[in-house]
């Protein structure tokens, strides 16, 4: 390609030099396996620290779908990175784009003390903050959800801390799932943590228990919000790809990495379908 289009009035054609091209895909593009790639569309979503949308790359294309129901007239917006951080370490990241986030999470966040808009804060401290009056947070609702979430690194610890079969590591699996579920919802965090809960319960109460069908239920449907539905004969490798994912020591690749080989359907105990999700259901299964 020449890299030239037509102007708006319809009769200059322009060229882009090699420093406007190199602009245009560090604002609009998005960064692949040793690659950077421009899709139009795509590229003009706005960005949110509580996006209403997911964006995935299979390969060389990109599909964006919608993590929650979304009103006629309002603007679906993506993350343009993981947003499970604090305000001020967000808003060192869309310096990258020129831009400070306005979103209603961030703008809630700004409002609080400076001690907790920057990595550092203890879990007890946050459910401090979270119970002072003082701070204006509603204990019961999202924007408590969303301070929880900027400081997922710290609740991540505490839970690694814990005995992966108490019952202390469970509630701490479930309080991380639901701020996820308030902030991230259908992201590959998501997923992996929906994974890593049935993979405990099962271990731990066998997989007929109540609970672990419930959470194999809950698994199911972040998997399906990300992915949509899956076909019962692509069920088992998906999983298995999300496994390897969750139990990696870095950030694990998604079943689309092209780098990944696809896994095997030969494995001794591959995990079993969940049962079908009631029609309409919505993620609300740890409720």
């Amino acid at each position: 390609s020449d890299f030239s289009w037509t102007s708006s009035g319809g009769s200059t054609e322009q060229t882009a030099d090699d420093q406007r091209l190199v602009n245009i895909g560090q604002t609009n593009g998005f960064q692949g396996f040793g690659y950077t790639s421009v899709y139009g569309p795509v590229s003009m979503s706005n960005h949110s620290c509580c996006p209403n949308a997911c964006s995935m790359a299979v390969g060389h294309s990109i599909f964006i779908r919608a993590n929650q129901a979304i009103p006629a007239g309002e603007e679906v917006c993506i993350s343009y990175f993981d947003t499970l951080k604090p305000v001020k370490e967000r808003e060192r990241r869309t310096k990258d784009w020129k831009f400070q986030c306005q979103c209603l999470r961030c703008t809630f966040e700004r409002g609080l003390p400076e001690r907790l808009q920057e990595n550092g804060v203890t879990v007890s401290e946050i459910e401090a903050a979270i119970t002072d009056a003082t701070n204006g947070i509603n204990a019961a609702g999202r924007e408590a959800q969303w301070l929880r979430a900027s400081h997922m690194l710290s609740y991540k610890a505490a839970l690694e801390e814990a005995f992966p079969l108490s019952e202390e590591a469970a509630a701490q699996r479930q309080q991380l799932l639901r701020f996820i579920e308030a902030t991230d919802p259908a992201s590959f965090t998501h997923v992996k943590f929906a994974f890593l809960d049935w993979l405990v319960k099962k271990a731990k109460s066998g997989p007929q228990d109540p609970v672990t069908q419930q959470a194999m239920r809950y698994c199911d449907l972040v998997h399906q919000a990300r992915y949509g539905k899956v076909p019962g004969d692509q069920l088992v490798p998906l999983m298995k790809n999300t496994q390897k994912a969750a139990q990696s020591m870095g950030v694990g690749e998604e079943f689309c990495n092209p780098l990944e080989r696809a896994p095997s359907m030969a494995s001794s105990s591959p995990p079993p379908p969940p049962p079908p999700a009631p029609t309409g259901a919505n993620m609300a299964f740890l409720d």
